[in-house]
């Protein structure tokens, strides 16, 4: 939705071409606007500065009149309140803190209500400006009040730190770079590795697990040996007198290892419970000044958003809908890979203006390098590809923010290795009267029970047998002997080793905070913000 960057040194005026390179990189994120903040740490002493594309009149980066060494830097793609007045980096209205954020605050309008009646005054309707005044009220204990997707940093400074905070889920990315005395933030890699002190070294473990074992989040620490990810719900802290810098978690999910038996009648009230809470994240998520359309895979997930929005269209209308909603489909002309029947289904259903895309392997070529940039790291499939034409598809009609089901369909473990999970939990516990009526439904999921066999022999073995596991990775390793004899060693160090044996609940929940999820949540910011779209999420 937008772009943040920030630039510190402990004992150094820093240059401003720095910040403006960093920014200027990822101006894709943030075309509307463009601004930045030069602050001596020492003295505190602020100055804000202007970029080219800035719609409030200021100073020049280029013209400071004032040492600095620290910057922080942003670029808007305007959603909520699209005038000059969400101009970033915000500042409190007592000069106390300076924010640069991105993402959007869906709870912004009610915590907005609870600090007027607190006595905080506003002058736009931006959640930018509630979220600062939130800072002055609940300092660090603001993120746990938080319903949306986030990325923030803010210059506190009365204390003089930094501090950021991202949301629970991942959504929206920071990246940094802690090395010496210096410490520098970005929403993408591409805008550290620009700094002439941060190395572009790799990082030796996360290419071997990737080439071995197709991993390619940042359980490693990223592709970069410099460059790490603040994880989901977490919070930094850097004490700009020492350049210390800590982190907190201030979100760990909560599971559980029991699998209760329920009755018909609490099955029913869950269904419900989950539906009301679709339609309430489907209202949630449509706030916006700007035109919303929807992604259409025709899955499951996808579906029920645009449900949804037609059932709301039918009570209320929906500005930002228009007349008909807009929906999007990557489409091919083989029927073995082609789930394009079902979107069509859904967008008669709906009433919808279905726009379609044709993604071929001749544009993919044409694209690949542009892709491959975009992600800044690799990817696990091609598959992506397909999501960044129908992002390029929605700037052609104008389409600003996109809702889509990413994640959904994991996290409803709509998967076939979700069922091997499933049903090793279900042997574990000596569930035969479950394990009898699946077999009676196994026709209806997208496996076979030879194929479901085979999967539990695999599952059982990576968990049981790791020592034959890591064997059978080392033997695989072997493949490559261009990589060097360093990366041969990293694989003698422990690999992945997921959730704990057959429980379910353990495995969507190390999906959720660490595995599959955190890969397309990132696959998705980068193709969406590639052609400046907000992709709005439903991962739960």
């Amino acid at each position: 939705m937008c772009g943040i960057t920030g630039v510190f040194s402990l004992n150094e005026d820093v240059a401003p071409r720095y910040i403006a390179e960093m920014t200027d990189l990822i101006r894709h994120r943030g075309p509307d606007d463009e601004g930045y903040l030069a602050v001596w740490t020492p003295g505190k002493r602020v100055q804000a500065l202007s970029g080219r594309d800035s719609k409030v009149p200021l100073p020049s980066l280029s013209d400071r009149q004032m040492q600095a060494n620290l910057y922080l830097g942003h670029r808007r793609l305007s959603i909520i309140d699209t005038s000059s007045a969400g101009h970033q980096p915000m500042c409190s209205s007592d000069g106390k803190h300076w924010l640069v954020y991105n993402g959007e605050i869906y709870n912004f309008r009610e915590l907005r209500r609870e600090l007027l009646d607190r006595g905080y005054r506003f002058v736009s309707n931006t959640d930018t400006e509630v979220l600062l005044a939130g800072y002055s009220c609940w300092g660090t204990d603001l993120p746990k009040l938080l319903n949306g997707m986030w990325a923030f940093v803010i210059y506190d400074r009365e204390k003089n730190v930094l501090v950021g905070s991202r949301d629970y889920a991942g959504v929206k990315p920071i990246y940094y770079v802690h090395e010496g005395d210096r410490f520098a933030f970005a929403s993408e890699a591409k805008s550290l590795i620009c700094l002439p002190w941060v190395s572009r070294k790799v990082n030796p473990t996360a290419v071997a697990c990737y080439l071995v074992e197709g991993l390619d989040q940042s359980a490693y620490g990223g592709f970069f040996e410099k460059v790490r990810e603040l994880g989901p719900g977490y919070q930094f802290s850097l004490d700009l007198t020492n350049n210390k810098l800590t982190q907190s978690r201030y979100f760990q999910l909560e599971w559980t290892s029991a699998s209760p038996s329920v009755s018909v009648r609490e099955a029913r009230q869950i269904v419900e419970t989950v539906r009301e809470n679709v339609i309430s994240a489907v209202e949630r998520h449509l706030m916006s000044d700007v035109k919303v359309g929807s992604c259409l895979s025709g899955g499951i997930d996808s579906s029920s958003i645009v449900g949804v929005i037609r059932a709301l269209q039918r009570q209320n209308e929906l500005v930002q809908i228009g007349s008909r909603q807009l929906v999007l489909t990557a489409c091919y002309p083989d029927s073995s890979i082609d789930e394009s029947h079902w979107a069509e289904k859904v967008a008669r259903e709906a009433g919808a203006e279905w726009i379609r895309t044709y993604p071929t392997a001749q544009g993919m070529l044409e694209s690949l390098e542009d892709l491959v940039y975009t992600q800044d790291f690799p990817f696990a499939s091609s598959s992506i590809y397909a999501q960044y034409c129908v992002m390029k598809l929605a700037r052609e009609h104008g389409i600003s923010v996109l809702l889509d089901g990413q994640g959904g369909d994991e996290l409803f473990t709509g998967y076939p290795p979700y069922y091997t999970v499933y049903w090793a939990e279900l042997l574990k516990q000596g569930h035969w009267r479950d394990i009898r009526r699946e077999l009676r439904f196994l026709s209806t999921a997208d496996t076979t029970v030879s194929q479901l066999v085979g999967s539990l022999v695999k599952y059982a073995g990576s968990r049981c047998l790791p020592s034959i596991r890591r064997s059978m990775v080392q033997k695989q390793f072997r493949h490559f002997p261009w990589i060097s004899t360093e990366l041969h060693g990293h694989l003698q160090q422990p690999i992945t080793e997921g959730a704990p044996f057959g429980n379910l609940n353990a495995e969507l929940a190390h999906l959720f905070q660490g595995g599959n999820l955190q890969s397309l949540l990132r696959y998705e910011d980068r193709n969406s913000m590639r052609f400046s779209r907000s992709e709005e999420r439903r991962v739960g």
